[in-house]
């Protein structure tokens, strides 16, 4: 490490130079081996690397110098006293024929320096073993994890080509062995661009294993940075991967062919990992993964937990089927990507299913935390006639997501809990999308009474309509904290869209604490109304700060002035001779403005 240059003040800032020299003296100290003798960069206490990897060091040089494995590897000859053979390539390693008298170790340079062991005749090969052109086998030697590179992979993939070494074989056989061999449960990857032709079939990860690239994420989107490892898909067959219980995924990049532009549809890849479904008792784990242009990114059929995934999609980032339940992603981001039409020319989506979170199968414990998304149709759609027991989503952005939540006629939410978070109905390109933020229509279950939609300190920002509708299926809907901007900038009069809020379920109630209804984007002639109350359904709302909407609240058809209890609230710019519809206009301005 360089020495600093501290420069020497002059004039009235002179006295400073001490107290700087101090400085410098004690930066020395913490840095020097032995302090003010110039011995610097030495550790005084235990380094705890907390778990951690040290990559990419240089061959040692001298007697202090780290080890990496595979010079341990190399040196194993060394230390049994017996000289090995060195095979630059495999075909060159096959051919040789050796004998007990001979020598019994055999390194390959072709396959990552990977060492064998030549093994008593008879003997059976495994996965990444070698058969000598005299049918003896050597054993690979296999320590701290199964390399790819040992069982034939290469990270060739040129992206000026478009062509490289299919990779699937390899990563099977090393997937193969890590699960007989005793001393390790891990597949490694080194760095490089690795080629996977999906239409020769799907790799399997077998349960328990550690699926691990180098490199890595680096930062959020809309910058973030890979290096490392990186998997280059082709084909449009089949997922690249499956994933069966336990199994821990981590490290890498995955990048998909740039698509044509003209096509409406875009090309649709398979889900890049595909869960084994059946199962919720033992975990997967994905890490550090960052995805380029992929149609899905995971379809989930048993619990999982993802961290720190990154990327651009076409249709879903994630899907989950089969019930799967105790799924957690913390820490993602992901944007939509979206096409120039050939006939149109201009930006739409291509997909009716442009969605984050596709739910078709049920879940049962649903936690995403810090998640950004930059722009996409539907943030969740519920269908198909499932139950959802628990959805959280908490401190989120969700900029230029059409509708946050969409359900169809058939599903259950039983409780959803959404906490600070961002929504805004905007693309990247500045125009707002039509239509409502939240929908729920789903199916009111007799055996659950229940069934409750919770949105603390949520921003809901801009869109072309209104933000909540309640048809059915929800009993209690609660906000607190909750702020609403600019709804209906399509100036429509139907109340269904015009309204920021609206009960249209004759079994809901909502609560509103605190918050602001603030609508002085919009122009004061339009139908800017904050909370409708259709027949049947009630409200509570107090400390809400209403400011320039056409009217606060509607209580609408046959709804009863019982159903509301408004209480502490305060106004701006509200229409007094418009607060209620029905025979009451003013009450509820006067108790409450």
């Amino acid at each position: 490490m360089s020495n600093r240059v501290i420069n020497t003040l002059t004039g009235d800032l002179a006295p400073v130079n001490a107290e700087l020299e101090k400085l410098d003296q004690n930066i020395k100290d913490k840095f020097d081996r032995v302090p003010d003798e110039g011995q610097a960069n030495a550790l005084t206490e235990v380094l705890d690397a907390n778990s951690n990897r040290i990559i990419n060091l240089g061959a040692p040089e001298n007697g202090n110098d780290a080890a990496r494995l595979k010079d341990v590897q190399v040196t194993i000859s060394v230390v049994t006293g017996d000289a090995e053979v060195i095979a630059d390539t495999w075909d060159e390693l096959r051919s040789l024929i050796p004998t007990d008298d001979d020598n019994k170790y055999f390194r390959c340079i072709e396959r990552g320096n990977a060492f064998y062991t030549l093994q008593p005749e008879g003997y059976v090969a495994l996965a990444g073993d070698v058969t000598f052109a005299n049918g003896r086998v050597g054993q690979l030697y296999v320590a701290l994890g199964c390399q790819v590179e040992w069982f034939g992979a290469v990270g060739d993939f040129s992206f000026d080509t478009l062509t490289g070494t299919d990779n699937r074989a390899a990563i099977a056989d090393a997937c193969s062995a890590a699960v007989a061999n005793s001393h390790t449960s891990r597949v490694v990857f080194g760095a490089g661009n690795f080629l996977l032709d999906t239409d020769g079939g799907t790799i399997t990860i077998p349960e328990g294993v550690e699926f691990s690239g180098v490199g890595g994420v680096q930062g959020r989107l809309p910058t973030v940075e890979t290096v490392g490892t990186k998997f280059c898909i082709k084909g449009v067959t089949n997922s690249p991967f499956q994933i069966e219980r336990g199994s821990y995924v981590h490290t890498f990049n995955v990048d998909y062919p740039f698509q044509d532009e003209d096509p409406v549809t875009p090309v649709d890849y398979p889900a890049f990992i595909r869960i084994a479904s059946g199962f919720n008792g033992t975990k997967c784990f994905f890490e550090d993964i960052t995805f380029d242009r992929t149609n899905r990114g995971f379809i989930l059929g048993g619990a999982t937990g993802l961290t720190n995934i990154h990327g651009s999609f076409y249709r879903n980032f994630l899907r989950i089927e089969d019930s799967s339940s105790l799924i957690q992603v913390s820490h993602c981001s992901t944007s939509a990507v979206w096409h120039v039409g050939a006939l149109t020319n201009t930006k739409a989506f291509q997909q009716d299913n442009l969605v984050l979170f596709d739910i078709d199968g049920g879940s049962d414990g649903l936690t995403i935390t810090n998640f950004v998304s930059l722009s996409a149709k539907v943030g969740f759609l519920m269908q198909n006639g499932d139950v959802v027991n628990y959805l959280r989503l908490g401190d989120f952005l969700f900029d230029g997501v059409m509708d946050l939540i969409e359900n169809d006629t058939t599903v259950a939410i039983r409780n959803a809990q959404f906490d600070n978070g961002t929504y805004r109905a905007f693309n990247d390109s500045g125009s707002t999308f039509r239509g409502v933020s939240c929908i729920f229509d789903g199916a009111s279950e007799a055996s659950f009474t229940d069934q409750t939609i919770h949105f603390s300190n949520v921003r809901f920002k801009v869109s072309q309509t209104g933000f909540i509708r309640v048809n059915s299926g929800v009993d209690k809907l609660v906000l607190s904290g909750c702020s609403f901007e600019g709804w209906n900038q399509d100036n429509s009069t139907d109340v269904n869209t015009s309204t920021a809020i609206v009960l249209n379920s004759s079994d809901c109630h909502i609560t509103i604490n605190g918050g602001c209804a603030d609508n002085t984007v919009i122009e004061a002639a339009r139908n800017t109304d904050f909370l409708n109350i259709q027949s049947g359904a009630s409200a509570t709302v107090t400390g809400m700060l209403i400011k320039d909407v056409n009217r606060f609240i509607i209580v609408a058809g046959a709804a009863s002035m019982t159903a509301l209890t408004a209480t502490g609230n305060t106004g701006v710019n509200v229409t007094t001779e418009r607060v209620l519809a029905g025979t009451v206009t003013r009450e509820l301005l006067n108790n409450n403005f």
